[in-house]
């Protein structure tokens, strides 16, 4: 794992190397988001689009807060990984792990059991609801892989390493371009 050393060098070309592969990461995750849509709507219609459109906006938010948990963590190890003090930085990611690990379960719990509460309050229409549940579900009986995703991708940025995260948004783009129409389509397993 290479890491980023912000000691030593010209400090823009420091940042621009390794806030180029975050901004890359991000371009990466939005089109992930763009290849649901695409294959959704041009395989299961509009009201299937619909569906995916407000789920995602409950999706995102619960995004924001773990990006928002992640950040904080990036500060303390950043500033742990910048003091070498190696014990102090095991500690806090074991700790962080706990934290985030609990987080990630009772979210998923809550985000099942309370999907149609939380899109009824939203104000989807009726058409739309069973799709829009099902699916906001499915997110949210995964959303430990999202804690994870994020925690490990902060935990290699915190450690001076922002290229590596790139590489597992790639992965998973890629597979989301070759799954959905599969499992869409072909296993018609809706959205």
């Amino acid at each position: 794992m290479k890491q980023q050393d912000f000691t030593a060098g010209p400090i823009g070309k420091q940042l621009l190397a390794f806030s180029l592969p975050i901004l890359i990461t991000n371009l990466l995750q939005t089109s992930y988001q763009f290849i649901d849509s695409l294959w959704v709507g041009n395989l299961l219609g509009a009201n299937a689009l619909g569906a995916v459109a407000i789920s995602s906006t409950v999706i995102f938010t619960v995004l924001s807060f773990i990006i928002g948990v992640n950040n904080a963590t990036l500060t303390v190890l950043s500033q742990l990984k910048g003091k070498d003090d190696e014990a102090r930085l095991r500690s806090f990611v074991n700790a962080f792990v706990a934290i985030l690990s609990g987080m990630a379960i009772a979210l998923g719990i809550a985000g099942i059991i309370f999907a149609k509460d939380i899109l009824e309050f939203l104000g989807t229409p009726s058409s739309m609801i069973a799709e829009a549940v099902s699916y906001l579900q499915i997110n949210f009986l995964g959303i430990a892989f999202l804690f994870g995703y994020n925690f490990i991708s902060t935990v290699f940025r915190a450690l001076g390493n922002s290229k590596t995260p790139v590489r597992f948004v790639l992965i998973a783009v890629i597979l989301n371009g070759v799954l959905d129409p599969l499992f869409i389509y072909v296993f018609d397993w809706g959205i």
